[in-house]
């Protein structure tokens, strides 16, 4: 027994590198089997919390009403609230202490305030240690009853000077003490900064009242007050832990779900009222879903390193068992039997892949905490798990089984055999054949099943793996074609041709050892190739995704109607930089989203994938509305001379579009026949600035009839001047019914201003002069998937019951700015003047990042809600947080190091090859061949066996992502999300090429060097 340990150690001492890297392999190997479940587990929980902190205070805390029985004291209120929740369970591990505020619900009050700002909208607070945080921005902190304290930005909207008194309708007057701001919005005494938001007052119909922010006061002051107006409001600001686990988050699920479907509860003082519904449940789901997808891409990820790792391993066990043949012989000289050579040849290998074992398992736990620290949350935990341990046992059982193959043919072969010093190359076993038809057959079937998953299932474990096993198969087939072709040019070149061209192909033909690179390179460069292909391709989706929800860097709320939004961007942004105006609407069937289209290039983020590369200017100028005359006063003066047969009085009809959206119309006249005379009217709501969208010639409010002649408009007048809006006919085009068969002509530089010649030929009609270029169909771009003008679409034109629902495709984009696939996109302005009653529209504003603070500022000031804007960061960040995301993180990470390992593994292998090649050399030179062809030869071998890998395993690897990737989800997809288009760059995949090719052909030109100069004659006495 000590003999044989002695001879153990000995033997591994003596071959110290191949121990070494049998070591390192296999420590490889197992840190990659266990680093998936570990990054699974913490991603999970990283995932998990993450999207509970990101939802807003009201969509993940727990709040209640409280009322009490009778009227007690602020104390005594304060104190049986606080102990009323303080039932939630595990309270002190998930939820703060109690947030308890006395508060009025909104109240109406038409107020005496010096803006007269007329109805408002108004809510007190009060609570204990509220000056602790607030920043007192001028004045103090109210002290006693009768006194208040205001947000610092209604001190100008609302004119709640400090010092001033406000009456607010209860009875008594208060003081304005101070005026504060949050200091810590995001702290959980303030629950959810949205509660503290001042909206302006908004005219329309209806309007929304001016609604500023809480004031603050004291408990005294709320005392005060009857007791149905004022009510305790108590809060608990969920804090999920660190290691959150879906066990906890479902418990906690079900508790808030529960809470907030309950009826009132009598509790000790009072009343407690259900809580408000919160979205713990719909983020359980969601993490459901999230793990469900990461199981069967983070898993899957390591596979291809674990592959390279055995296969390294599996050659350099063999190397080691081909230096002990010499022993093995003599040891079966002896008498040994073949169970004893079998033990003998494996205990070495044995004990190394043992001792890499404990290694990598030992250190799996700080490799994948070192992953997480790096990419997932900060304080997400990383400790071992049971099927963390199985894996790596699974990488040791799989290694032990490559090691008792590649030291089976050593303990095996007979005694003849191993004295041999030199053997032709013998075939294949038949289980090394059966293996390889496996590899190709599981090859052919994973491609099956993976184009068979459909165009909106997302990638799982078979279209991760796949790569790995198509390299596999690859390599497999590689080789027996190199084979195939050397053998073909060795009976080619034999006897005839070039000595350097028929030692290359009788190399690779018979020393198997050089087509042993084909494998590792290939499985490694189309894992490589696959990861680059699917990171591009999802990065690029993600991208897509996250400006198609959200269209810019940053997108505000605002309550005014678009055409207010777009005068307000115009006015503090006049040259476009930063802002546009935005309008989202449902109209015939179609999602529409309304842009202020020249500030599409500067404002929108638009991804080449949409419409091409370089094509938002060509987009930004289809849709540009045209220029329409704008006036802006009271009184609208024409001039005109009629020359109208008719039965009926002319009038010109001026349609108008005020500054705020709203449609009005001017009816202007009578103009006798055969006379000039100026008719003017009163338009008071143009005071501010109206846009002439049109002018109606016929009878009096767009009556029908027949008209026969001339009508000249010469000037337009407004409130005194003079205006050159009718002097250019050219600036105007003229239209009818599309059914009537009526004559109009304009005539062409008209001294006089513009000339409308029409023929009716009797039928009753009436003319519409419209600026030139106006559209008769508004133009749109359709999303691929829009019901009406997507590409299912045969028409051009969406349909409708009139002009004014219908729009006209320009072109077809692969998404669009948030209406995604789903819907279209025009202009504002066009949409407006086309259809300015119809659609009831939301609006919003969109910015880019390096908007400024004063212009955020003015956007406050105006009514938009800036204090929590959807920022296109924030949606990009949740994508490139989701499972599949983080999974290409580790398959990324994965397939560099399997990259690399390969390219070393490539360069232990020739120095293993080292020794015979040496002798081959010197043989060679024996028979007369030069040094230089004999280099030559090996240089070409090494690098024909290594372009063929490479340029193979780049090709199935990016027919593997093609194949994955196709119309696959690489993350949430909901309606109207942009489809999946594969984005692999053939650059890329060139460099990527020539740089594996290059270092292995360096490194191998290098190493045949050596060998043939090291390769003299005196070799061969020296090995005998």
């Amino acid at each position: 027994m000590r003999a044989a340990v002695t001879m153990l150690l000995r033997g591994v001492l003596h071959r110290w590198w191949l121990s070494a890297g049998i070591v390192a392999l296999t420590i490889a190997a197992v840190v990659a089997g266990a680093i998936g479940p570990l990054y699974l587990s913490s991603s999970m929980t990283s995932l998990r919390v993450e999207r509970i902190v990101g939802k807003s205070g009201t969509l993940r805390n727990l709040s209640w009403e409280f009322r009490p029985d009778g009227d007690p004291g602020w104390q005594r209120l304060r104190d049986d609230a606080a102990a009323a929740v303080s039932r939630v369970r595990a309270n002190d591990g998930y939820y703060a202490a109690p947030q308890v505020a006395w508060i009025t619900g909104p109240r109406n009050y038409d107020t005496d305030l010096p803006r007269n700002l007329g109805e408002v909208r108004w809510r007190m607070e009060a609570r204990d240690d509220t000056c602790a945080h607030v920043r007192v921005v001028d004045g103090r902190c109210p002290r006693g009853p009768g006194e208040m304290m205001v947000a610092n930005i209604d001190v100008g909207r609302g004119g709640y000077a400090v010092g001033s008194e406000a009456d607010l309708g209860i009875g008594h007057r208060l003081t304005v003490v101070g005026s504060y701001v949050l200091d810590d919005p995001t702290s959980d005494f303030w629950y959810d900064p949205v509660r503290y938001v001042s909206t302006p007052f908004q005219a329309g119909r209806p309007s929304v009242p001016y609604t500023p922010s809480p004031f603050l006061v004291t408990p005294e002051e709320l005392a005060a007050l009857p007791a149905g107006d004022r009510v305790v409001r108590v809060d608990r600001a969920l804090h999920p832990p660190g290691d959150l686990d879906q066990q906890e988050l479902t418990a906690l699920a079900d508790f808030a779900a529960e809470e907030a479907s309950r009826g009132p509860q009598e509790v000790d003082g009072g009343t407690l009222g259900k809580a408000e519904p919160v979205e713990l449940a719909s983020i359980r789901d969601d993490i459901e879903t999230e793990t469900d997808v990461a199981i069967k891409t983070i898993l899957p990820a390591s596979l291809s390193l674990i592959i390279v790792c055995v296969v390294l391993l599996f050659r350099l066990v063999a190397a080691a068992a081909e230096l002990r043949r010499p022993e093995v012989a003599l040891l079966k000289v002896r008498g040994w039997t073949g169970r004893r050579l079998r033990a003998v040849t494996l205990a070495e290998p044995l004990m190394l892949l043992i001792a890499g074992w404990v290694a990598g398992t030992v250190l799996a736990v700080p490799c994948a905490s070192r992953l997480t620290d790096a990419w997932l949350r900060d304080g997400t935990p990383t400790t071992m798990s049971l099927a963390a341990g199985v894996m790596a046992l699974l990488v040791l059982v799989v290694a032990v089984g490559a090691a008792v193959l590649a030291t089976r043919a050593v303990a095996t072969e007979s005694l003849r055999e191993q004295l041999e010093t030199a053997a032709a190359p013998r075939p294949a076993r038949r289980s090394v054949r059966i293996l390889r038809t496996l590899v190709v057959v599981a090859a052919a079937v994973s491609v099956v099943l993976a184009v068979d998953a459909g165009d909106s299932s997302s990638p799982g474990v078979v279209g991760q793996s796949m790569p790995a096993i198509v390299g596999m198969a690859t390599a497999v087939l590689t080789t027996a074609l190199t084979l195939r072709a050397a053998r073909w040019l060795v009976r080619r070149t034999s006897g005839r041709g070039s000595t350097v061209r028929f030692l290359q192909a009788r190399a690779i033909a018979r020393r198997r050892d050089g087509t042993l690179l084909v494998f590792p390179i290939t499985v490694a460069m189309t894992v490589a190739v696959f990861a680059i292909g699917v990171w591009s391709t999802a990065d690029h989706w993600r991208a897509s995704a996250a400006a198609a929800e959200i269209g810019a860097d940053r997108s505000y709320a605002t309550s005014m109607n678009p055409v207010a939004a777009a005068t307000l961007t115009h006015r503090i942004d006049p040259d476009g930089q930063w802002l546009m105006a935005t309008a989202l609407a449902t109209h015939a069937g179609d999602l529409q989203f309304l842009v202020d289209s020249p500030r599409l290039t500067s404002v929108a983020e638009w991804p080449e994938s949409w419409t091409g590369a370089g094509s938002l200017p060509a987009v930004s100028d289809e849709l540009r509305p045209v220029d329409d005359p704008e006036i802006r006063g009271r009184t609208i003066s024409v001039r005109a001379t009629s020359r109208i047969d008719s039965d009926e009085r002319m009038y010109a009809t001026l349609a108008l579009l005020d500054s705020s959206g709203r449609p009005h119309s001017a009816s202007i006249g009578p103009f006798p026949r055969g006379q000039t005379v100026t008719r003017s009217t009163t338009v008071r709501a143009c005071a501010e600035g109206c846009d002439v969208t049109g002018v109606q010639v016929g009878a009096v409010a767009g009556t029908l009839s027949p008209m026969t002649g001339t009508f000249t408009l010469a000037d337009l007048v407004v409130d005194g001047r003079a205006t050159d809006a009718f002097r250019d006919s050219t600036a105007w085009q003229s239209s009818v019914a599309e059914d009537a068969d009526v004559e109009v002509g304009l005539t062409a530089a008209d001294p006089d201003g513009t000339t409308l010649d029409i023929d009716s030929r009797g039928q009753q009609t009436s003319v519409l002069l419209q600026p030139d270029g106006t559209p008769v169909v508004p133009p749109a771009l359709a999303g691929r998937d829009s019901p009406s003008l997507g590409i299912d679409s045969d028409a051009g034109v969406s349909t409708g019951p009139s002009a004014e629902y219908r729009l006209a495709r320009v072109r077809t984009a692969e998404a669009l700015p948030v209406v995604g696939s789903l819907g279209v996109m025009a202009d504002l302005t066009t949409m407006t003047r086309a259809s300015p009653k119809t659609i009831e529209r939301q609006t919003r504003i969109l910015a880019t990042d390096d908007v400024p603070d004063s212009v955020i500022e003015e956007l406050a000031d105006a009514g938009v809600q800036t204090s929590n804007p959807m920022l296109l960061s924030d949606v990009r960040a949740t994508y490139d947080n989701e499972a599949y995301a983080l999974s290409l993180r580790l398959y990324m990470l994965a397939a560099a190091a399997t990259l690399g390992l390969a390219i070393i593994g490539v360069v232990v292998s020739l120095a293993v090859q080292v020794r015979s090649r040496r002798k081959d050399a010197a043989a060679l030179r024996v028979t007369g061949v030069r040094e230089r062809s004999v280099w030559l030869a090996a240089v070409l071998e090494l690098g024909a066996v290594i372009g063929i890998a490479t340029v193979l395993g780049t090709l199935a690897g990016a027919g593997a992502a093609q194949v994955v990737v196709h119309g696959s989800r690489l993350g949430t997809v909901e309606v109207g999300t942009p489809r999946v288009l594969t984005e692999i760059d053939p650059t890329a995949l060139a460099l990527l090429c020539v740089a594996v090719f290059g270092v292995l052909a360096v490194v191998s030109a290098l190493i045949a060097r050596t060998v043939v100069r090291s390769g003299r004659p005196s070799a061969l006495r020296s090995q005998g």
